[in-house]
């Protein structure tokens, strides 16, 4: 049973290092959405500026309306920009989210599959103890059985639980 279980926990621990993996990529995906919508806002808002500059110099002639053409234009652009990551933020969020939620529950059902191993090994290295110390308990008896002459020596006795001779 162990082993099946040691099975299963390295298969949720490589589920989890995916999930782990997906969550990292999507939210990169989210920091790359708002930072294009930054730097979107950033040139609209600059844009601007220099569209209010071209409207302030104006004198009589063409190349201050054209100039504030162009900027409105790149404004314009801009600000399409901005909206058009802005729209794509909520629906990245929740991709987001359901990557977390999947991570997390990956992540708990690796630890519940963890402790269930630890408990496994933990009740196998009981019962191993338990049969090594009724293996020296039997032999004990069975040493108080014979007659003292017989007794065999210290050395020959079979040794207790971790190499060491159990004395009662």
């Amino acid at each position: 049973m162990s082993r099946s279980l040691e099975r299963v926990l390295r298969i949720r621990a490589i589920a989890e290092e995916l999930a782990r993996a997906e969550l990292e990529a999507e939210a990169a995906r989210l920091r790359g959405i708002e930072r294009r919508a930054a730097e979107a806002a950033g040139e609209a808002a600059a844009s601007r500026q220099r569209w209010f500059a071209a409207v302030g110099r104006e004198t009589d002639g063409a190349e201050p309306e054209r100039e504030r053409g162009v900027e409105e234009s790149v404004w314009e652009l801009a600000v399409w920009r901005r909206r058009r990551e802005e729209a794509w933020r909520p629906a990245q969020q929740a991709e987001v989210e359901r990557a977390r939620g999947e991570y997390l529950d990956g992540r708990r059902e690796r630890m519940q599959v963890e402790s269930l191993v630890e408990a496994a090994k933990r009740l196998a290295r009981e019962s191993e103890e338990r049969a090594e110390q009724r293996r020296l308990d039997d032999w004990y008896q069975s040493k108080l059985r014979k007659r003292p002459d017989t007794l065999e020596t210290a050395e020959e006795a079979p040794r207790g639980v971790g190499g060491c001779e159990r004395k009662f």
